[in-house]
């Protein structure tokens, strides 16, 4: 990801050179490629399930947007700098139960009981 994704300015700036190419305003621009991509993402889920599935769409757009086919797919993180026994220690220490009665939840490390909340009720 480049270092100037989350700068503001830049972002305006490449906007504002997209409108004035197409001499437009800069919003319409915007709602116009949030449109498009939105259009492309709807396309690419239809595609995945039901008769039919290995069909390429017959949208306009579809095959020139394929560059972003991707984009939303999660990529792998760097570990946090935790390692196997401490992730399980952390997750563990973390963890709520319900006691018999299912009316108290109760930290299971330290074993004490969370404030019921009170009841829910409408006014008139």
């Amino acid at each position: 990801m480049s270092e100037s994704y989350k700068d503001r300015n830049k972002k305006h700036d490449a906007w504002m050179e997209i409108a004035s190419e197409f001499n437009m305003d800069k919003k319409v621009i915007e709602k116009k490629i949030r449109s498009l991509v939105g259009q492309f993402n709807r396309e690419c889920k239809s595609n995945k399930s039901g008769a039919g599935a290995n069909e390429s769409s017959k949208w306009f757009a579809f095959k020139k947007l394929m560059f972003l086919k991707g984009k939303n797919i999660p990529s792998l993180t760097v570990d946090g700098g935790l390692q196997g026994n401490e992730e399980n220690r952390i997750a563990s220490e973390n963890t709520l139960s319900l006691n018999e009665t299912g009316n108290t939840v109760t930290d299971e490390t330290t074993g004490t009981p969370f404030a019921t909340p009170k009841p829910f009720r409408k006014t008139a």
